[in-house]
């Protein structure tokens, strides 16, 4: 599955909006990501499919405040998200640390 999120729309005046496309997606995924985006205040903005492998692509609008409020949004997220950056490169914004914790690290009770 990728997922990709852009700024949609460059309208000083009026707070951001941000597109999020999920690709890849089969039937379970799918039924997944909708019910997921929905319940977050997501509004479904169009759907698409490739009949070769038979995936599915969701893409979801949603208005921020600003971008460091969709960021911050985006490291709760449970999926990974990427976004492109000023020079083309894409950043991943919930960069999730998995595995085992370091054997030195504090411990919190």
């Amino acid at each position: 599955m990728q997922n990709l999120i852009w700024q949609y729309g460059e309208d000083k005046n009026v707070d951001p909006s941000f597109r999020i496309q999920f690709d890849n997606l089969d039937r379970r995924d799918k039924r997944k990501i909708k019910r997921i985006m929905l319940e977050d205040d997501w509004s479904f903005s169009g759907e698409g499919c490739n009949l070769e492998d038979k995936t599915i692509s969701l893409i979801f609008t949603k208005q921020f405040s600003s971008k460091t409020s969709m960021i911050h949004w985006a490291k709760k997220f449970s999926y990974d998200l990427y976004f492109e950056d000023r020079n083309g490169k894409l950043k991943k914004l919930n960069n999730r640390k998995r595995g085992r914790p370091r054997k030195n690290a504090q411990k919190t009770n």
